[in-house]
């Protein structure tokens, strides 16, 4: 595995900002707006600064926190719903985690890659690959359809 995953372990604190100050904002906005039902947002939004905390940061409870956040606080960013990057960054948790679990951090020898992502809106499926370490080093594609929410 390249170096390039390993980059992200010098942030975790930067990603549990993220994770507190999304929360924070999304409760406020829900304080301002008064409902309950799915926000619309332009822009990036907080989707993709979750996700990216979810899959980048190897620290257990910081990447289960940006998952709660992304399902307690339905939003859509664009095309992307936050249920469904829950959905994703929950599957490659659980690849990172098979040989690894246990641990509070995921060793950069369990850590995959995302090298395609393709979203089925109409169908309701997210059809998603990722590359994962096998125990002799070399790489093993890994697919799924995720359905959602």
């Amino acid at each position: 595995m390249s170096d390039t995953e390993a980059i992200f372990d010098d942030f975790t604190a930067q990603f549990q900002r993220i994770s507190h100050f999304a929360r924070y904002v999304l409760k406020k906005d829900q304080e301002l707006r008064d409902s309950d039902g799915p926000r619309l947002q332009y822009g990036m939004g907080l989707i993709m600064a979750l996700f990216f905390t979810a899959t980048r940061c190897r620290n257990y409870f910081v990447r289960r926190e940006a998952i709660a956040i992304l399902q307690e606080w339905p939003c859509i960013n664009g095309i992307w719903h936050s249920l469904q990057a829950a959905k994703v960054a929950e599957w490659m948790v659980s690849i990172e985690e098979e040989r690894c679990s246990g641990l509070e951090f995921v060793p950069v020898e369990c850590r995959v890659r995302l090298p395609s992502l393709r979203v089925a809106l109409k169908k309701d499926v997210i059809a998603v690959e990722c590359m994962k370490p096998s125990a002799d080093g070399t790489l093993e594609l890994r697919k799924a359809n995720l359905t959602w929410p």
